[in-house]
């Protein structure tokens, strides 16, 4: 609204209110006072419309977002297992397949579950679409660097939480 519009709008109400006070004449006084409750229900009524629009947009908004991000985490993951996949496959010994077999099958589940809870989450809003569909991405990318590091060289894990004396 324009201000003067608005000062237009509030001289108004004003001089209803202050004929209030000069008329004598009940049913003039009730008229006044039904017109400016009427006038506020109707603001009142169009604000919460504005509000639910808004609220509308931002969950059609999140919803968009989260699957732009979920369209480009998924194929990052192929990345991310072929990082954390070597190490496990080198850290078990020969012939023990069922056990990479099993400790890959808890990492894929695990990651699935993740993203499912972080698409709906993000969707709900209470977390932001990117850290919805990224975190678990970048949880297995640390772990994944950390036991590559660990398979390639002589650093032991337990040595990155040391201080260097």
């Amino acid at each position: 609204l324009s201000e003067s519009t608005f000062e237009d709008t509030l001289s108004l109400y004003i001089s209803e209110f202050e004929a209030l006070n000069h008329h004598i004449n009940p049913d003039t006084q009730i008229t006044s006072v039904n017109k400016v409750i009427s006038t506020l229900d109707r603001y009142r009524s169009e604000l919460q419309s504005l509000q639910s629009n808004l609220t509308w947009r931002d969950f059609r908004i999140a919803e968009f977002s989260i699957e732009v991000h979920k369209k480009f985490s998924i194929p990052f993951a192929c990345v991310v297992f072929v990082l954390l996949g070597a190490p496990i496959g080198m850290m078990t010994r020969k012939g023990n397949i069922g056990i990479a077999a099993l400790i890959s099958s808890v990492l894929l589940t695990f990651y699935f579950t993740a993203i499912i809870q972080g698409e709906k989450l993000g969707d709900r809003m209470i977390i932001s679409p990117f850290a919805g569909m990224w975190a678990i991405n970048l949880f297995y990318l640390a772990l994944g660097s950390i036991l590559t590091l660990h398979v390639t060289t002589s650093y032991k894990i337990t040595n990155l939480f040391r201080r260097n004396e």
